[in-house]
Order: structure tokens, then C-alpha cells, then sequence
């Protein structure tokens, strides 16, 4: 519907184009193909910021506290993320398929929509379960390509060397050509969570109530410390906001 009322705004404001392609078949493959590249690189990226900007870690934090991998895991996420965060990447693929069809000039092809709910159904219904498992799964040489369960359960590492990598939804290329992808090694021993200073009896998310406020406290925390940055040098909330950004760095692709 975005993608549709988007075109159709572009089509009212700059008049509308010539088809370029007539056959049924390839309209839904082009559209579906620029909704799925959209929204997985939206969603690496998006994914990218949660885990290097402290105000969204703050809510992210939730999925990662976890210290065992279940098919449950995957929706262990705090309300905030699931409810405002996740709702980004379809909206700004909504867009951008919004933007093809008025460049090719088309329609929403009813292929298209299937193809997206089917989309929708295998990455919550089957890849989310597969992802969020403690069977380390390898697809080989295509964990390349698309995120393997292995890989996934690498990111859910507590231990440094692992942190802030395998950050793909689906496709794991962005990591490649970002520099945040990390292949599995032999014999590489590892626990799931946040890390060794929230683990255990120190885990901030071992409560209910813990789980829920946590985040919000800790959020608030990084906006006051963000804010106090301009106010006098030294001040305590400054000092802890400057110590809670994260030392991340792109590294060359492996």
C-alpha cells in the first residue's frame, strides 16, 4: 500500500511514465527484488546502529542478555525495538519500491504481494526459529552469502572477539563488504550473552521487571549524558555517556 500511494504521489506531481517492461513475470521479480535488497540492507544497517549507537543498544541490549539459544529467542526483544524499531526497515522498503514502480512506470503486481507475504512468513516462521537455535548449522561456502544459524549464533557471543559482528538479517554480503563478517573457526568455544560484565547474577534482564525497565532507565541515562556533553567539562552524566560509546571500527572483508 505504501509502495503504491508513494508511486502514485510521484505519478500526481511529475506526470506519468511509459511502461518499461510489459511481461507480468518480470514486473513482480523486479519489484520483489528491490523490496527484499531494500529491506535487508535497511535492516543490516538499522541493525548496525543498534549495536554502535548507546541510545539503541540501550533497547537491543534485551535480545542479547539472552544466555540460551531457543526458537523463542527471536522475539526476546524489549517492546520498544519491536514496536517502533522493526517497523523502520518495511517502511523505507515501502519507499523504495514506491520509487521503482514509478520508474518502470507499472503497477503493484499481485505477485509481488504474495511474494513479500511469503517473505515475511519464512523470516518469522522458519529462518527466525533456525536462526535462534544452539545447533550450529553451516551452509559452507554460501556463508557468504545468506546468514547460516552458525552465524547467527556467533553475534549472540558473550565473548569480545565475536562482538558487533554477523549483523546480516538475511544476506550476509553487507557484512562482507562492510568488514563485520566472522566466519566460523574450528574448535572456536564461545558462551552466549551480553558479556562478562552483565552475565550471570550480574545479568540486568534476569527479571521480568528487569527486562522491561532496564532499557528505559538505561536509555534515559545516554540522553542525559548526550545532553550534559555541552554543559560543564567533567560532569559525571558527560563522563559516562563518553564511556558507554562504543570503540567499533570497520574491518577489511575476510
Amino acid at each position: 500500500a505504501l509502495a503504491g500511494n508513494f508511486a502514485g504521489f510521484r505519478t500526481d506531481h511529475f506526470g506519468a511514465r511509459r511502461p518499461l517492461v510489459d511481461a507480468g513475470w518480470a514486473v513482480a521479480a523486479i519489484q520483489f527484488i528491490v523490496y527484499f535488497l531494500a529491506l535487508d540492507f535497511v535492516g543490516y544497517v538499522q541493525h548496525y546502529l543498534c549495536h554502535t549507537r548507546p541510545s539503541l543498544w540501550a533497547f537491543h541490549k534485551a535480545h542479547h542478555t539472552a544466555e540460551a539459544l531457543t526458537p523463542w529467542t527471536g522475539v526476546r526483544l524489549h517492546p520498544v525495538e519491536f514496536i517502533v524499531l522493526n517497523q523502520i526497515p518495511p517502511i523505507l522498503a515501502g519507499l523504495a519500491t514506491g520509487l521503482a514502480l514509478y520508474a518502470t512506470g507499472t503497477e503493484m503486481h499481485p505477485g509481488t504481494v504474495n511474494g513479500v507475504a511469503l517473505l515475511a512468513f519464512v523470516q518469522f516462521f522458519v529462518a527466525d526459529f533456525l536462526l535462534h537455535t544452539h545447533v550450529p548449522i553451516s551452509y559452507g561456502w554460501m556463508n557468504r552469502i545468506l546468514l547460516a544459524p552458525v552465524l547467527h549464533s556467533i553475534h549472540h557471543s558473550a565473548e569480545e572477539r565475536h562482538r558487533d559482528t554477523n549483523l546480516a538479517v538475511i544476506l550476509t554480503i553487507w557484512d562482507w563488504m562492510f568488514g563485520t563478517l566472522y566466519l566460523p573457526k574450528k574448535d572456536d568455544e564461545y558462551r552466549w550473552g551480553c558479556s562478562d560484565q552483565e552475565f550471570g547474577e550480574t545479568n540486568p534482564h534476569r527479571t521480568v521487571r528487569g527486562y522491561f525497565s532496564e532499557p528505559i532507565v538505561s536509555f534515559w541515562k545516554v540522553v542525559k549524558g548526550i545532553v550534559s556533553l555541552g554543559a560543564v567539562d567533567g560532569n559525571d552524566g558527560a563522563k559516562e555517556a563518553k564511556e558507554k560509546l562504543p570503540q567499533f571500527s570497520l574491518r577489511a572483508p575476510e
